[in-house]
Protein backbone atom coordinates (compact mmCIF):
# COMPACT_ATOMS: atom_id res chain seq x y z
CA UNK A 1 0.00 0.00 0.00
CA UNK A 2 1.33 3.45 -0.97
CA UNK A 3 1.27 5.80 2.02
CA UNK A 4 2.92 8.71 0.20
CA UNK A 5 0.91 11.93 0.58
CA UNK A 6 0.97 13.16 -3.01
CA UNK A 7 -0.45 16.57 -2.12
CA UNK A 8 1.80 17.27 0.88
CA UNK A 9 4.06 19.80 -0.86
CA UNK A 10 1.09 21.57 -2.45
CA UNK A 11 -0.64 21.98 0.91
CA UNK A 12 2.53 23.13 2.64
CA UNK A 13 3.29 25.79 0.03
CA UNK A 14 -0.27 27.08 0.28
CA UNK A 15 -0.28 27.20 4.08
CA UNK A 16 2.96 29.21 4.06
CA UNK A 17 1.67 31.74 1.55
CA UNK A 18 3.78 30.56 -1.39
CA UNK A 19 0.74 30.77 -3.66
CA UNK A 20 2.45 30.98 -7.04
CA UNK A 21 4.74 28.09 -6.13
CA UNK A 22 1.71 26.10 -4.99
CA UNK A 23 0.04 26.58 -8.38
CA UNK A 24 3.26 25.54 -10.12
CA UNK A 25 3.47 22.49 -7.85
CA UNK A 26 -0.09 21.48 -8.76
CA UNK A 27 0.98 21.12 -12.41
CA UNK A 28 3.61 18.54 -11.49
CA UNK A 29 1.11 16.25 -9.76
CA UNK A 30 -1.52 16.04 -12.47
CA UNK A 31 -1.14 12.32 -13.11
CA UNK A 32 -2.11 9.20 -11.20
CA UNK A 33 -4.56 10.99 -8.91
CA UNK A 34 -7.93 9.58 -7.95
CA UNK A 35 -11.01 11.77 -8.19
CA UNK A 36 -10.86 12.89 -4.56
CA UNK A 37 -7.21 13.90 -4.91
CA UNK A 38 -7.94 15.81 -8.11
CA UNK A 39 -10.73 17.70 -6.37
CA UNK A 40 -8.48 18.54 -3.42
CA UNK A 41 -5.63 19.57 -5.73
CA UNK A 42 -7.94 21.94 -7.55
CA UNK A 43 -9.24 23.31 -4.24
CA UNK A 44 -5.75 24.43 -3.32
CA UNK A 45 -5.19 25.92 -6.77
CA UNK A 46 -8.36 27.99 -6.37
CA UNK A 47 -7.45 29.01 -2.83
CA UNK A 48 -3.94 29.96 -4.00
CA UNK A 49 -5.46 32.22 -6.64
CA UNK A 50 -7.51 33.87 -3.90
CA UNK A 51 -4.30 34.31 -1.90
CA UNK A 52 -2.85 36.14 -4.91
CA UNK A 53 -5.90 38.38 -5.12
CA UNK A 54 -7.12 36.80 -8.37
CA UNK A 55 -10.75 36.61 -7.32
CA UNK A 56 -12.22 37.02 -10.81
CA UNK A 57 -10.61 33.91 -12.29
CA UNK A 58 -11.81 31.80 -9.35
CA UNK A 59 -15.37 33.04 -9.74
CA UNK A 60 -15.40 32.54 -13.52
CA UNK A 61 -13.91 29.04 -13.38
CA UNK A 62 -16.53 27.61 -11.00
CA UNK A 63 -19.98 26.62 -12.26
CA UNK A 64 -23.07 25.23 -10.47
CA UNK A 65 -21.98 21.75 -11.59
CA UNK A 66 -18.57 22.11 -9.92
CA UNK A 67 -17.87 20.17 -6.69
CA UNK A 68 -19.48 21.78 -3.62
CA UNK A 69 -16.06 22.61 -2.18
CA UNK A 70 -15.21 24.59 -5.32
CA UNK A 71 -18.52 26.42 -5.10
CA UNK A 72 -17.71 27.36 -1.50
CA UNK A 73 -14.30 28.70 -2.55
CA UNK A 74 -15.99 30.73 -5.29
CA UNK A 75 -18.29 32.25 -2.66
CA UNK A 76 -15.24 33.23 -0.62
CA UNK A 77 -13.70 34.88 -3.69
CA UNK A 78 -16.98 36.70 -4.36
CA UNK A 79 -17.14 37.98 -0.79
CA UNK A 80 -13.54 39.18 -0.82
CA UNK A 81 -14.05 40.89 -4.18
CA UNK A 82 -17.32 42.56 -3.21
CA UNK A 83 -18.73 41.88 0.27
CA UNK A 84 -22.45 41.18 0.18
CA UNK A 85 -24.61 40.25 3.18
CA UNK A 86 -26.23 37.50 1.10
CA UNK A 87 -22.99 35.54 0.65
CA UNK A 88 -22.66 34.28 4.26
CA UNK A 89 -26.27 33.04 4.00
CA UNK A 90 -25.41 31.21 0.78
CA UNK A 91 -22.39 29.67 2.51
CA UNK A 92 -24.62 28.48 5.37
CA UNK A 93 -26.97 26.78 2.94
CA UNK A 94 -24.10 25.15 1.06
CA UNK A 95 -22.66 23.84 4.35
CA UNK A 96 -26.08 22.52 5.41
CA UNK A 97 -26.47 20.72 2.09
CA UNK A 98 -22.96 19.22 2.21
CA UNK A 99 -22.37 18.32 5.85
CA UNK A 100 -19.87 15.60 4.94
CA UNK A 101 -17.55 18.08 3.21
CA UNK A 102 -14.90 19.37 5.58
CA UNK A 103 -13.79 21.91 2.98
CA UNK A 104 -17.25 23.43 2.63
CA UNK A 105 -17.62 23.98 6.38
CA UNK A 106 -14.08 25.34 6.58
CA UNK A 107 -14.56 27.85 3.76
CA UNK A 108 -17.99 28.84 5.07
CA UNK A 109 -16.33 29.56 8.42
CA UNK A 110 -13.73 31.73 6.65
CA UNK A 111 -16.49 33.71 4.94
CA UNK A 112 -18.16 34.44 8.26
CA UNK A 113 -14.83 35.36 9.85
CA UNK A 114 -14.14 37.82 7.03
CA UNK A 115 -17.64 39.21 7.61
CA UNK A 116 -16.78 39.75 11.29
CA UNK A 117 -19.30 37.16 12.51
CA UNK A 118 -17.04 35.14 14.79
CA UNK A 119 -19.87 33.19 16.41
CA UNK A 120 -21.14 31.84 13.09
CA UNK A 121 -17.59 31.10 11.99
CA UNK A 122 -16.94 29.14 15.17
CA UNK A 123 -20.23 27.26 14.86
CA UNK A 124 -19.13 25.94 11.48
CA UNK A 125 -15.67 24.72 12.49
CA UNK A 126 -15.47 24.11 16.24
CA UNK A 127 -16.39 20.43 15.97
CA UNK A 128 -14.05 19.77 13.05
CA UNK A 129 -11.04 17.61 13.79
CA UNK A 130 -8.93 18.34 10.71
CA UNK A 131 -5.85 20.47 11.28
CA UNK A 132 -7.34 23.20 9.12
CA UNK A 133 -10.51 23.31 11.21
CA UNK A 134 -8.47 23.45 14.39
CA UNK A 135 -6.19 26.14 12.95
CA UNK A 136 -9.17 28.28 12.02
CA UNK A 137 -10.59 27.72 15.50
CA UNK A 138 -7.32 29.05 16.95
CA UNK A 139 -7.65 32.19 14.81
CA UNK A 140 -11.27 32.68 15.83
CA UNK A 141 -10.56 32.26 19.55
CA UNK A 142 -7.69 34.74 19.29
CA UNK A 143 -10.04 37.18 17.57
CA UNK A 144 -12.43 36.68 20.50
CA UNK A 145 -9.62 37.23 23.04
CA UNK A 146 -10.14 33.70 24.36
CA UNK A 147 -6.50 32.70 24.65
CA UNK A 148 -7.42 29.75 26.86
CA UNK A 149 -9.59 28.20 24.15
CA UNK A 150 -7.04 29.01 21.45
CA UNK A 151 -4.44 27.11 23.46
CA UNK A 152 -6.81 24.17 23.82
CA UNK A 153 -7.26 23.95 20.04
CA UNK A 154 -3.51 24.37 19.57
CA UNK A 155 -2.83 21.49 21.96
CA UNK A 156 -5.14 19.27 19.91
CA UNK A 157 -3.15 20.18 16.82
CA UNK A 158 0.16 19.44 18.52
CA UNK A 159 -1.15 16.10 19.76
CA UNK A 160 -2.30 15.17 16.25
CA UNK A 161 0.92 16.24 14.49
CA UNK A 162 3.37 18.47 16.31
CA UNK A 163 5.62 18.92 13.27
CA UNK A 164 2.85 19.78 10.81
CA UNK A 165 3.18 23.16 9.14
CA UNK A 166 -0.23 24.29 10.38
CA UNK A 167 0.61 23.24 13.93
CA UNK A 168 3.81 25.30 13.87
CA UNK A 169 1.99 28.30 12.42
CA UNK A 170 -0.72 28.08 15.08
CA UNK A 171 1.96 27.78 17.76
CA UNK A 172 3.45 31.05 16.48
CA UNK A 173 0.05 32.81 16.55
CA UNK A 174 -0.60 31.77 20.14
CA UNK A 175 2.95 32.56 21.25
CA UNK A 176 2.62 36.04 19.77
CA UNK A 177 -0.56 36.67 21.74
CA UNK A 178 0.81 35.29 25.00
CA UNK A 179 3.75 37.67 24.87
CA UNK A 180 6.84 37.64 27.02
CA UNK A 181 9.38 34.91 26.46
CA UNK A 182 6.79 32.87 24.53
CA UNK A 183 7.24 35.29 21.62
CA UNK A 184 10.69 33.78 21.04
CA UNK A 185 8.97 30.43 20.36
CA UNK A 186 6.90 32.10 17.67
CA UNK A 187 9.96 33.67 16.03
CA UNK A 188 11.75 30.31 16.11
CA UNK A 189 8.82 28.44 14.57
CA UNK A 190 8.37 30.97 11.76
CA UNK A 191 12.10 31.33 11.11
CA UNK A 192 12.45 27.56 10.85
CA UNK A 193 9.60 27.34 8.34
CA UNK A 194 11.16 30.20 6.37
CA UNK A 195 14.50 28.40 6.28
CA UNK A 196 12.90 25.14 5.17
CA UNK A 197 10.61 26.49 2.47
CA UNK A 198 11.84 30.01 1.83
CA UNK A 199 10.41 33.24 3.19
CA UNK A 200 6.96 34.32 2.04
CA UNK A 201 5.03 37.54 2.50
CA UNK A 202 2.87 35.82 5.08
CA UNK A 203 5.85 34.52 7.08
CA UNK A 204 7.60 37.90 6.97
CA UNK A 205 4.42 39.70 8.04
CA UNK A 206 3.98 37.30 10.94
CA UNK A 207 7.62 37.64 12.02
CA UNK A 208 7.30 41.42 11.92
CA UNK A 209 4.15 41.38 14.05
CA UNK A 210 5.86 39.31 16.74
CA UNK A 211 9.03 41.39 16.66
CA UNK A 212 7.02 44.58 17.15
CA UNK A 213 5.68 43.03 20.34
CA UNK A 214 9.23 42.14 21.37
CA UNK A 215 10.41 45.67 20.74
CA UNK A 216 12.73 44.55 17.93
CA UNK A 217 11.63 47.39 15.68
CA UNK A 218 14.57 47.40 13.27
CA UNK A 219 14.25 43.66 12.62
CA UNK A 220 10.49 44.02 12.18
CA UNK A 221 10.95 46.85 9.70
CA UNK A 222 13.53 44.77 7.83
CA UNK A 223 11.04 41.90 7.54
CA UNK A 224 8.43 44.29 6.17
CA UNK A 225 10.80 45.84 3.64
CA UNK A 226 11.60 42.31 2.41
CA UNK A 227 7.87 41.57 2.16
CA UNK A 228 7.25 44.73 0.18
CA UNK A 229 10.07 43.76 -2.16
CA UNK A 230 8.31 40.45 -2.77
CA UNK A 231 5.09 42.31 -3.63
CA UNK A 232 6.98 44.21 -6.31
CA UNK A 233 8.55 40.99 -7.63
CA UNK A 234 5.11 39.41 -7.92
CA UNK A 235 3.83 42.37 -9.89
CA UNK A 236 1.11 43.10 -7.37
CA UNK A 237 -0.32 39.56 -7.53
CA UNK A 238 -0.88 39.59 -3.79
CA UNK A 239 -4.08 39.31 -1.77
CA UNK A 240 -5.45 42.43 -0.13
CA UNK A 241 -5.10 40.81 3.28
CA UNK A 242 -1.33 40.47 2.94
CA UNK A 243 -1.00 44.04 1.68
CA UNK A 244 -3.09 45.37 4.57
CA UNK A 245 -1.13 43.35 7.13
CA UNK A 246 2.13 44.83 5.84
CA UNK A 247 0.85 48.38 6.25
CA UNK A 248 -0.68 47.65 9.67
CA UNK A 249 2.62 46.24 10.91
CA UNK A 250 4.63 49.02 9.29
CA UNK A 251 2.36 51.59 10.91
CA UNK A 252 2.96 49.94 14.29
CA UNK A 253 6.73 49.99 13.77
CA UNK A 254 6.83 53.60 12.65
CA UNK A 255 4.40 54.74 15.36
CA UNK A 256 6.86 53.47 17.94
CA UNK A 257 9.59 55.34 16.11
CA UNK A 258 7.48 58.50 16.08
CA UNK A 259 6.97 58.68 12.31
CA UNK A 260 3.76 56.80 11.50
CA UNK A 261 1.78 59.59 9.80
CA UNK A 262 2.40 58.81 6.12
CA UNK A 263 2.04 55.05 6.56
CA UNK A 264 -1.21 55.40 8.53
CA UNK A 265 -2.67 57.69 5.86
CA UNK A 266 -1.77 55.17 3.18
CA UNK A 267 -3.35 52.38 5.22
CA UNK A 268 -6.56 54.41 5.62
CA UNK A 269 -6.67 55.22 1.91
CA UNK A 270 -5.95 51.73 0.54
CA UNK A 271 -7.73 49.56 3.13
CA UNK A 272 -10.63 51.60 4.45
CA UNK A 273 -12.61 48.55 5.59
CA UNK A 274 -9.80 46.96 7.61
CA UNK A 275 -10.65 46.53 11.33
CA UNK A 276 -7.50 48.40 12.36
CA UNK A 277 -8.43 51.32 10.11
CA UNK A 278 -11.94 51.39 11.53
CA UNK A 279 -10.44 51.46 15.03
CA UNK A 280 -8.11 54.32 14.09
CA UNK A 281 -11.02 56.30 12.67
CA UNK A 282 -13.08 55.74 15.85
CA UNK A 283 -10.21 56.92 18.03
CA UNK A 284 -9.59 59.95 15.82
CA UNK A 285 -13.29 60.78 15.93
CA UNK A 286 -13.32 60.58 19.72
CA UNK A 287 -10.28 62.85 19.94
CA UNK A 288 -11.90 65.37 17.59
CA UNK A 289 -15.05 65.37 19.71
CA UNK A 290 -13.03 65.99 22.86
CA UNK A 291 -11.14 68.81 21.15
CA UNK A 292 -14.44 70.27 19.96
CA UNK A 293 -15.71 70.36 23.52
CA UNK A 294 -12.93 72.76 24.48
CA UNK A 295 -13.61 75.19 21.65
Amino acid sequence: MDDVDTLYSLRTLFYLGHYKLAIDESKTISRNLNDAQKTERDEFVLRSKIGMGDYASVISSVTPSSPPSHCAISLLASYLQSPSPSIPDQANQLAADNQSSTTVSLIAGMIHLNAGDVKSALRLVHQGLTLEHLALSVQIYLRMDRLDLAERSLNLMLQADEDATLSQLALAWVAARKGGTRMEEGVYALSTLGEQYGPSIMILNSLAAIRVGMGELDKAEGNLMDAMGMVEELGGEVGEGDKADMLVNLSAVRARKGKAGETVERLKKEHAGHPVVEGIIRVEGAIDRVKGGFN
